[in-house]
């Protein structure tokens, strides 16, 4: 058990100003919720959104993986992982998406043409009684 003068964990929780700042008390660059600019976007509710209604070849699922991976990078100041992880979701929630589109037109059209085979089939049929 430990003695209560040696904190396993030490949560700095005192406010901080705006932009990058290094704390000697914390490893991890912080940055300020006003300065947001300089922050990535992440993609997360379009990953979401494609893992959800979109996920094509599990590609909504892989960019779902990327934007928290770009999430987590945002959250330990690492602007640089958090943009290449935050591209890498942009393209596979593209691919995705196009990908998903172009099943579902190819779809609409089997089933048409399938339904206006049946149709013509049906037609014969009755005149032909």
């Amino acid at each position: 058990m430990q003695h209560p003068s040696d904190p396993a964990v030490c949560l700095n929780m005192q406010p901080y100003s705006s932009g990058y700042e290094k704390d000697p008390n914390r490893p991890f660059l912080t940055q300020a919720r006003g300065s947001a600019a300089a922050q990535p976007n992440d993609y997360f509710l379009w990953s979401i959104f494609n893992f959800g209604f979109f996920n094509t070849c599990c590609l909504g699922f892989i960019a779902l993986v990327f934007s928290v991976k770009s999430r987590d990078c945002k959250v330990v100041g690492d602007p640089e992982g958090a943009a290449r992880h935050a591209k890498t979701a942009r393209w596979l929630n593209i691919f995705a998406l196009i990908l998903s589109l172009i099943f579902i037109v190819v779809f609409i059209i089997i089933i048409y043409a399938s339904s206006t085979t049946i149709m013509e089939e049906l037609q014969k049929r009755q005149k032909g009684q």
